[in-house]
């Protein structure tokens, strides 16, 4: 990945580590089978992230409108909203890290 980064063959870059045997694998029919199997799971990732990527634009632009909406209705300022929003961002990020109930937070299990 460095030599192709600078501008050189991975291939020969292989050839010079691990020999011809690699170039001669190729050929090799449960070989090629295997290197389709991994461009078509490369294919699909990356069609996943491109969809991921729409939804999440779209999802903004509607979470967006709908925070405009709430900050209309209250009469709140930016720095208000902005005071909501990063608690938002605080609880995602605590769920995402595995804090969903913290000596911090009141229990509602109590």
């Amino acid at each position: 990945m460095v030599d192709m980064q600078k501008g050189k063959s991975p291939w020969a870059s292989y050839i010079r580590l691990y020999g011809p045997e690699l170039k001669d694998s190729l050929d090799n029919p449960d070989v090629i089978e295997q290197i389709a199997d991994a461009e078509r799971e490369y294919v699909e990732r990356v069609a996943q992230s491109r969809e991921l990527d729409a939804e999440y634009e779209r999802n903004m632009e509607q979470t967006l409108a709908t925070l405009n909406q709430f900050k209309e209705e209250r009469g709140m300022s930016d720095e208000q909203l902005d005071e909501v929003v990063a608690a938002l961002i605080g609880i995602v990020r605590d769920g995402v890290m595995g804090k969903f109930l913290s000596a911090e937070c009141p229990s509602i299990l109590a």
